[in-house]
């Protein structure tokens, strides 16, 4: 698969704050994807380490958006407010795609015009340069696993907006509101059963750090079940 199956633009967007160990792997397997034509922005969520300058390297194959730090959802929404493509894709600045994911996406849905959403498995790995007794502290699940979430996934734009932005109100969470959203609007989707994601697991993810903040996974939970519970209300 060379991926020359429609000339449609891919927008690709990643959020990043505080990532030099990372980004640099993340944009070039971006880099690598067999698909073309790419559009990479990297919206800067107020790094104060090395981040920038290690994105700068890239040149000009890298659109750079700046903004005080907002979080993760903030970051994405910037960066599709500023995409051009007719597709978004998302990937997590310490994330790694596989070189034919994009390219085995826009396969389904251009064979399948009605799906508007594709998500892949993914496999998780502990980063390399950990430390043994930090590495031994991390849950690494073996094998593949359905992933839908943002890295996994490509979406057409116009369904994208039709779901609406990512909520900026939660710190973690935001990709189970918006994905529930997604259900509530009908959005056609499918899990494709190949590994097109790599999840890395280090000392600084999200979902280890901000453990004080799991109450914005409830809180979105709680929004999906009430949207629910008024549509079977009212008849819908």
């Amino acid at each position: 698969m060379t991926g020359d199956h429609t000339n449609a633009l891919v927008s690709v967007v990643i959020p990043c704050y505080n990532r030099e160990k990372y980004i640099e792997a993340a944009i070039e397997s971006v880099l690598a994807q067999a698909y073309r034509p790419l559009e990479i922005i990297v919206v800067d969520d107020g790094s104060d380490d090395s981040s920038i300058e290690i994105i700068g390297r890239f040149g000009s194959t890298i659109r750079l958006i700046r903004q005080e730090n907002a979080g993760a959802a903030a970051a994405r929404n910037s960066g599709v407010r500023n995409a051009n493509g007719a597709f978004l894709g998302f990937l997590d600045s310490d994330d790694l795609w596989t070189g034919d994911k994009l390219a085995k996406q826009l396969e389904v849905m251009t064979r399948q015009p009605e799906i508007d959403l594709t998500f892949a498995h993914a496999e998780e790995f502990i980063s390399p340069e950990l430390a043994d007794d930090v590495a031994c502290t991390l849950r690494c699940r073996q094998g593949a696993m359905p992933a839908r979430v943002q890295s996994a996934m490509l979406i057409r734009r116009d369904a994208f907006l039709k779901i609406g932005f990512f909520d900026e109100t939660l710190t973690i969470g935001e990709g189970v509101d918006w994905l529930a959203r997604a259900n509530d609007a009908g959005i056609r989707s499918v899990v494709l059963p190949d590994v097109l994601l790599r999840r890395r697991l280090h000392e600084t993810n999200i979902g280890t750090t901000k453990k004080n903040r799991r109450q914005d996974y409830a809180r979105a939970l709680k929004a999906a079940l009430d949207r629910r519970r008024e549509r079977q209300e009212s008849g819908e």
